[in-house]
């Protein structure tokens, strides 16, 4: 994966496409991180060298997709959102980039970046 090879850099990152993963269950955890708020969790269902492994997701936030049709510039992300990120509980803007690897698999390139006002908007 030539993206993974890169330098790793703050507030960066890369999703690779999946083929293995399920989402086995979807719901809510009320209060778990933060006062009065729900917090929306998914359990992943995973099989690695033919054992299953589960991990807990917690949402970030909603990300949409942007077609060309939306995109403010021809290099705005292809899938953008405002997320809150746990480690700070601040709201950051997330974007990412489809790219297709050397070898034909596909993936994206993420970024995130800290929020304005105007960042609840999309790109």
């Amino acid at each position: 994966m030539e993206d993974r090879k890169k330098e790793k850099e703050p507030n960066k990152g890369y999703l690779w496409q999946e083929t293995e993963a399920k989402v086995i269950r979807k719901g809510y955890g009320h209060a778990i991180m933060r006062d009065e708020e729900d917090e929306y969790l998914s359990i992943v269902k995973t099989t690695v060298g033919g054992k299953d492994k589960y991990e807990l997701v917690m949402s970030l936030g909603l990300i949409y997709v942007n077609d060309e049709e939306s995109k403010r510039a021809k290099d705005s992300p292809d899938i953008s959102g405002t997320v809150r990120v746990p480690t700070s509980f601040k709201s950051m803007k997330f974007g990412g980039w489809k790219r297709v690897q050397e070898d034909g698999r596909e993936g994206t390139s993420i970024s995130f970046k800290d929020a304005t006002p105007k960042d609840t908007e999309r790109f």
